[in-house]
């Protein structure tokens, strides 16, 4: 049944159907059901309360009765999560290393590429500004499309030139938004309605971040966060 888990006995096998005193109870309960067609005076009162109440009881009686054979499947349906977790713990724990161990090298490439990003812009600004200086200078209309096309040709060159961060086949990463609560009083004081024991409210707090609000007693920061991509079955 599974390539992880071996199992004893043909569990695909087994069929379910209803009792037959099951069938016969029902079914007499329901003929009992259908002679109340109205509620007119004290006798057809009781009659119909005491119809419902065969009715609530065959309900309960029918509710007890699913829970009582589901639970051994519901049992084994436990020891199978159980299993499973236990012998996917060490695969979990490093796919969680290795990770770390690429957010870290993409964070630090996302520095070097922040850094580039800013050497490139100021380039930018210089060669906008070079030729600002030749436009002035130049004598002829020639002269100054001249300027436009080689301070044009320039700048693409320079932003064709900005680095972008590499994806591996497996691994996808991109930054994302986190905090650290600094202060938790300033922050239960100031936004109560973030606060939800046991643990602040992460997602609200993540959005309020993501659109510029600064939240007291919370320190916002970028961070790089992988996602697994299985290249095989």
């Amino acid at each position: 049944m599974s390539e992880l888990i071996k199992t004893k006995g043909a569990l695909d096998k087994v069929t379910f159907s209803i009792a037959h005193e099951a069938l016969a109870r029902k079914e007499a309960t329901l003929a009992e059901s259908a002679k109340v067609v109205a509620v007119s005076d004290a006798t057809s009162l009781e009659l119909a309360s005491k119809v419902a109440a065969d009715l609530a009881a065959e309900s309960n009686f029918i509710e007890r009765s699913r829970k009582s054979v589901k639970e051994p499947l519901l049992a084994l349906g436990r020891q199978i999560d159980d299993l499973a977790s236990r012998h996917s713990s060490e695969v979990l724990v490093e796919i969680k290393r290795i990770k770390s161990l690429i957010c870290s090298y993409q964070e630090e490439e996302a520095r070097k590429i922040r850094e580039e990003q800013h050497r490139l812009a100021e380039e930018v600004r210089k060669e906008a500004e070079a030729a600002k200086a030749k436009l002035a200078a130049a004598q002829t209309a020639k002269d100054q499309e001249r300027v436009r096309s080689e301070a044009q040709a320039n700048i693409a060159k320079i932003v064709d030139s900005a680095p972008t961060m590499q994806q591996s086949k497996g691994v996808t990463t991109r930054e994302v938004t986190d905090y650290e609560i600094t202060d938790i009083h300033a922050l239960f004081r100031e936004r109560p309605d973030l606060c939800h024991p046991p643990t602040p409210r992460h997602n609200a707090i993540i959005q309020l971040l993501d659109s510029g609000i600064v939240i007291p007693g919370i320190r916002k920061f970028r961070t790089m966060k992988a996602t697994t991509r299985a290249t095989r079955p």
